[in-house]
């Protein structure tokens, strides 16, 4: 029994071992010989794991990757010929950012980093399955030799897979301490009896700063004459032509700089004016009578000649006709100003200021009729030769500012306006026009 037993340990079981290796090195042989083949591969907008599957299945190798990452999803494109496998297979995962490390029979699939990620090698290099340099023959020869010499030994091969990727960790960090503000004594205020006085009463922070505004204008014009003689009862019917008129409006904008309590400010705006014409002139022929020589004839006593006349009288019927013009009259005008206004009295939210303007217009359209100062007093349309291409006016008025904001207020206005020349240039009347308005807006600072 013992001898039996010494027998399988000294020659059953070395021989068993060798067959094992043999076996083991012919497969790594075939492996590695399917590694070196040189093939031709092709993919036109194949997903990657598909790729890495038909490369894994067509030629015997062995992958192993995170089929759960998106970046196996990606779509390749790609064509070559006269490469090995894992030529194909390291450019195909360069394209991607990736590498693969052998593992035993494994090739594991990992993130290319900077240190690792390197071009692929050249087309006649020849790549070794386990260890991705060119194969050494005669190393293979030498451990052919020698494995007579270790069959006794058990050969254990350990594999390390570094795996790395990039973690960022960021950290909030709050920091609480006290702060203290001291506010700015506040000056007592007595509050007014009324409302308005509540509202004046109220201490306002100045503002030294430029601001733009926006307004609108709303206006009620009527004509004034300059002379004081005695209109005659035509020049009165002129006179009544065109009157008092509440249908005037304006657009503005306008860029200030503020001073203190002094502003000095630029404006651009759209007035339209809208008056009633209501005029006729009156054509009358005939109501008298018309007086035909038939015949003449005379007759000589003594020294003097004295003429008989035969006439025939006819009555001339009177004719009269009378046209009406009643129509409005709309006339529009762009209106540069320059102003300046003074706050005299200021509050925390509220401002009351006055202010003085000179204007200058030019007329932008002209649909309306007017008088003609020649006999009978007809009526013409208006036109840009018989009217003044410039009119200069002149204006003032009282506000308040109430802030809505740091940055912007509204503000309210009523004002007395005059021009200086008249509109039209053959007008029967000395005139010029005149009218006061509201004008609303709102003021942005910057």
């Amino acid at each position: 029994m013992n001898r039996k037993f010494k027998f399988i340990r000294s020659g059953f079981v070395p021989g068993i071992l060798i067959f094992l290796l043999l076996f083991a090195a012919m497969a790594g042989n075939s492996f590695s010989q399917n590694y070196e083949n040189t093939i031709e591969f092709e993919a036109r907008n194949e997903l990657l794991r598909s790729v890495l599957n038909r490369l894994s299945s067509e030629h015997a190798i062995n992958i192993t990757y995170n089929a759960s990452d998106d970046v196996f999803d990606v779509l390749i494109n790609y064509s070559t010929s006269g490469k090995t496998p894992l030529e194909i297979l390291r450019e195909i995962l360069i394209q991607n950012g990736h590498e693969f490390r052998e593992s035993g029979n494994h090739l594991v699939i990992l993130k290319a980093t900077a240190k690792t990620r390197r071009p692929a090698p050249p087309a006649e290099t020849t790549i070794s399955p386990l260890t991705r340099e060119p194969a050494d023959t005669s190393r293979q020869l030498q451990l052919t030799d020698t494995l007579s010499e270790s069959l006794a030994e058990t050969v254990i091969k350990r594999d390390t897979i570094f795996i790395r990727d990039t973690i960022f960790h960021v950290e909030q960090q709050i920091i609480r301490d006290t702060v203290f503000v001291e506010r700015p004594p506040q000056r007592e205020v007595t509050r007014p009896e009324t409302l308005v006085r509540d509202l004046l009463g109220v201490e306002v922070n100045g503002r030294e700063r430029w601001a733009v505004g926006l307004s609108f204008t709303h206006m009620i014009t009527d004509y004034q004459l300059t002379g004081n003689s005695t209109l005659t009862p035509e020049l009165e019917k002129v006179k009544q032509a065109e009157a008092f008129s509440i249908r005037n409006f304006g657009l503005g904008a306008s860029l200030q700089y503020n001073t203190g309590s002094l502003s000095v400010i630029a404006g651009l705006a759209i007035n339209s004016f809208a008056h009633r014409f209501d005029y006729s002139e009156l054509f009358s022929s005939g109501g008298f009578n018309r007086i035909d020589t038939l015949d003449s004839f005379f007759v000589i006593q003594q020294n003097d000649t004295i003429w008989t006349h035969i006439t025939d009288t006819t009555y001339i019927p009177l004719e009269s006709q009378e046209i009406f013009y009643e129509r409005m009259n709309r006339m529009g005008f762009m209106e540069t100003s320059l102003a300046v206004s003074w706050d005299f009295y200021a509050g925390r939210n509220f401002v009351w200021y006055a202010r003085g303007n000179f204007h200058a217009s030019t007329p932008l359209w002209l649909n309306a009729q007017t008088i003609q100062n020649s006999e009978g007093f007809p009526a013409v349309n208006v036109n840009r030769d018989n009217f003044s291409p410039w009119v200069l006016a002149w204006s003032g008025g009282l506000g308040a500012k109430i802030r809505l904001n740091p940055i912007s207020d509204v503000f309210a206005e009523t004002w007395y306006r005059r021009y200086l020349n008249t509109w039209n240039k053959n007008h029967p009347l000395e005139r010029r026009m005149h009218g006061g308005g509201v004008r609303l807006g709102i003021l942005y600072y910057f």
